[in-house]
């Protein structure tokens, strides 16, 4: 029997091809409803229940922390817990109180905040993606994609950027394996990876929080044009002598931070950054 429109088949392959469609698809902020859901009231209707079924197996992508966290906070923590793929550009969330001198609080919050003379005596305050993950509790990504800002840009690179916000993230919860990609200016000089943290170090965190023998650890792999991988050094130099990195032609560096075996890794409650919370509690911000 031939059909020649989708509402013509039954209800059951119906189903299936809604399955078929939603099963890993990659959605991107702020286009996060499947364009099959706004077909019509009917189609809506009928793969709404398999859409919510797919959550664990769909890819969802932000171009910032500001539209992750606008996303997050506007779905209900029995969906959220159903998140399993994410992916974000670092981009941090730049905030500005709208009263007052921002230094001030930290030490004698003001009872009556007064406003500010102008624009450019406004204070800004910046969180990373670390510090903002307490505020989701049930978080538990399987997998935690970050770009960095600078990613795909042949611009100048501050390699502090990545090395601050691994520094951060591997001591954070509510993700199992975390992937952060920079383009290929990984320090592979003493000058370049001066007063940085080292991988070593980051990788001796991970394993003292899961256990040696648990499978978690840091890799670093280098990218080149044609997609082939190859393992980076894993100490940046401080001997005065360039890595063997150097000669190589990457595309971008990935660095893969994996927790280990059978460990929680949801993310918990009431851990939030404490300069979170004092600057909300005397503050509304834009």
């Amino acid at each position: 029997m031939a059909f020649r429109y989708l509402l013509d088949l039954p209800i059951e392959l119906r189903q299936q091809i809604y399955t078929f469609y939603l099963d890993s698809l990659a959605l991107t902020y702020p286009d996060l409803l499947p364009s099959l859901l706004l077909v019509s009231h009917q189609l809506h209707e009928e793969a709404s229940v398999t859409w919510r079924l797919s959550w664990p197996t769909a890819h969802f992508k932000f171009g910032g922390i500001r539209h992750l966290l606008r996303f997050l906070t506007r779905i209900k923590n029995s969906t959220l817990c159903k998140l399993r793929h994410v992916s974000v550009i670092n981009l941090a969330l730049d905030l500005s109180p709208d009263s007052s001198n921002l230094f001030d609080i930290w030490f004698d919050p003001p009872e009556s905040p007064k406003p500010f003379a102008n624009e450019y005596e406004r204070p800004r305050h910046i969180f990373d993606l670390h510090d903002l993950l307490p505020l989701f509790p049930g978080l538990q990504l399987s997998t935690l994609t970050i770009y960095d800002p600078f990613y795909g840009y042949q611009g100048a690179y501050h390699q502090e950027t990545a090395c601050h916000a691994l520094g951060g993230l591997v001591r954070s919860q509510g993700w199992k394996e975390l992937i952060y990609l920079v383009r290929h200016d990984w320090p592979s000089s003493p000058a370049d990876s001066h007063g940085l943290p080292q991988p070593s170090t980051w990788d001796a965190l991970i394993k003292q929080r899961d256990g040696i023998y648990s499978g978690a650890g840091v890799q670093i792999f280098g990218i080149d044009t044609a997609k082939r991988r190859t393992s980076m050094s894993f100490t940046f130099p401080t001997d005065g002598q360039e890595t063997s990195d150097r000669d190589q032609r990457y595309e971008h560096v990935e660095v893969q931070l994996t927790r280990g075996r059978g460990v929680d890794f949801v993310q918990e409650g009431g851990k939030c950054n404490a300069a979170i919370e004092y600057l909300f509690q005397y503050y509304s911000w834009k």
